[in-house]
């Protein structure tokens, strides 16, 4: 799950690391229990509203980390924003697998489950090596993309980097079209 490798590095910022663990184990946890649940409610309502139902539980999990680092919830906030995204992956996991299954031919239900369950597995693998590879190379400890001023000191005294406002963000996208223009030979017109 590439966006739970991304939860553990804004995780790692608002509880430190040695608290990211304990906030994804609980996830897994939760959703190990919670997913029989949600099987049974998309047998009773339909796979297609159950797979709205688990994205829209699945989204709830980046918006609680969110407002975990901006009202300094700390851990408790985190393990509840992993609670509601692995629930909502697991949800959408096993309905999307049950959907596969049935749509193909009796004598290659067996393949067709596994073969989804596979091609998970190895975006479980891989999307946290290349998600963590793009942060590695476009994220610097001299960059804050958090709406939160960074301090040198305690005293909060010292201002070491500014939080990004609507000027920067916008200063940033101005940016990147600059940049994609100059690769593609395209012209940027600023006016």
């Amino acid at each position: 799950m590439a966006l739970g490798s991304f939860n553990m590095v804004y995780a790692k910022k608002i509880l430190g690391i040695a608290n990211v663990g304990v906030m994804m184990s609980t996830g897994n946890l939760v959703a190990i229990f919670v997913a029989p649940f949600f099987g049974r409610l998309g047998d009773k309502i339909g796979m297609k509203l159950g797979i709205l139902v688990g994205c829209l539980i699945y989204m709830c999990g980046p918006i609680i980390f969110y407002l975990s680092g901006v009202m300094n919830w700390g851990l408790i906030g985190c393990i509840f924003g992993a609670c509601f995204q692995y629930v909502g992956f697991s949800c959408l996991a096993g309905m999307l697998q049950a959907i596969i299954i049935k749509q193909a031919p009796p004598e290659a239900r067996g393949v067709a489950g596994n073969v989804y369950s596979g091609a998970l597995n190895i975006g479980s693998f891989f999307g946290p090596i290349i998600l963590g590879a793009v942060i590695e190379k476009f994220i610097s400890p001299n960059i804050n993309l958090s709406p939160k001023n960074i301090y040198k000191d305690e005293a909060q005294t010292i201002l070491l980097h500014p939080a990004l406002d609507n000027l920067g963000i916008g200063t940033i996208f101005e940016e990147l079209i600059r940049k994609f223009s100059e690769n593609t030979g395209q012209e940027y017109d600023n006016d």
